[in-house]
């Protein structure tokens, strides 16, 4: 199910709402929200994270039937909050428009910052995969750099939200953190345990997966020597 925030009234529509839509772009439902001037939303823990531009509001949390959690974020170091985004470490990542920041939620509660660095009518925000932040905002797309704790300019001009788009996604080693930790989070992936990089070359070299779309899912089929 796609989600897509919507403010105002215009056309018909249903001020302060969800809009649901299948993969092929079928209107599902609307869900009216009891919160206001909802901005962004992603998927979090079951659940459902909206950001706001309202004050008193900048963060809130929903099933995804569009049942109001409570608020999971409210202070003054956050003010409009334009895209969030999951960190890699589980955490929630919000750009913060009005308060010219970009920070991390601690997703345990919400209302913890765990970091915060300053980022002018911050807009759009993604972790990249070196542990680097990428955030824009009306003058171009900048990279904040956790070493130095700099931004730099790598693209200029007017950028908004920011997704990792993967046309052909391949099969990989990677490591994805250590102790306890859930795939839940991140289910455009398919994840397997191999005890170290050895065994997950011998594995997964030469092999593909192909995904088929269900009604409710993805099926997984495993096709050896197949790969590029």
């Amino acid at each position: 199910v796609v989600y897509v925030t919507n403010d105002g009234a215009n056309n018909g529509a249903t001020a302060n709402s969800l809009v649901t839509f299948d993969p092929a772009g079928n209107h599902l439902a609307t869900l009216a929200l009891s919160s206001s001037s909802p901005f962004s939303v992603i998927p979090f823990q079951g659940d459902l994270l909206v950001g706001s531009d309202a004050a008193l509001n900048d963060v809130h949390r929903y099933t995804t039937g569009g049942v109001s959690v409570g608020l999971f974020h409210d202070s003054t170091s956050l003010n409009f909050v334009h895209q969030i985004n999951l960190a890699s470490d589980g955490n929630v990542w919000c750009g913060g428009f009005s308060s010219n920041n970009v920070v991390k939620l601690d997703a345990t509660n919400g209302s913890t910052i765990l970091t915060s660095f300053a980022a002018s009518g911050a807009r759009g925000v993604y972790e990249l995969g070196n542990g680097n932040v990428m955030w824009t905002n009306g003058s171009g797309a900048w990279v904040y750099d956790i070493v130095t704790m700099t931004s730099t300019l790598v693209q200029a001009g007017t950028f908004y939200h920011l997704n990792l788009v993967q046309p052909q996604q391949v099969a990989c080693h990677k490591n994805y953190g250590a102790g306890c930790h859930t795939f839940n989070g991140d289910r455009s992936n398919r994840f397997q345990l191999f005890a170290d990089v050895p065994t997950a070359k011998a594995a997964l070299d030469g092999n593909a997966i192909e995904f088929a779309l269900t009604a409710n899912g993805y099926t997984a089929t495993w096709l050896p020597g197949l790969g590029r």
